[in-house]
């Protein structure tokens, strides 16, 4: 992940990060970020499918964004790893690509697929 800073006024165009070479602006992010903080506005805290994507920057952003705690998922977390995690955090709701496979079960809340979310015509490095 390479973070640039954001857009400077000598250079609006610039990302303000690029993650496994797809760049994003920042206003970019903050219109994908608000997109979800919509969603999860109400959630008393959110999981994150932690994968090294714009899709994971811009699910924490979101949470920022709506002042709600994020609590990582690490991909590689087994079943039970998963579980204590989810029901310990009290996520309301789990953040990731709609491609992220999850199993049904009591301690899995809804997904929240934030590729998604992507406002309509935002390509990479907008």
């Amino acid at each position: 992940m390479d973070l640039l800073g954001g857009p400077r006024p000598d250079d609006p165009g610039r990302p303000a990060l690029t993650v496994a070479g797809r760049p994003l602006s920042r206003p970019a992010l903050d219109a994908w970020a608000v997109a979800i903080a919509a969603e999860i506005r109400d959630a008393r805290a959110v999981a994150v499918h932690a994968t090294p994507t714009l899709e994971t920057v811009a699910a924490v952003v979101a949470g920022l964004f709506a002042g709600v705690p994020v609590v990582p998922l690490p991909p590689d977390s087994g079943p039970d790893e998963r579980a204590h995690i989810l029901r310990d955090s009290g996520a309301t709701h789990l953040l990731a690509a709609s491609e992220a496979a999850f199993p049904d079960g009591p301690d899995v809340p809804p997904l929240v697929a934030v590729d998604r979310l992507r406002p309509a015509g935002a390509p990479d490095g907008l």
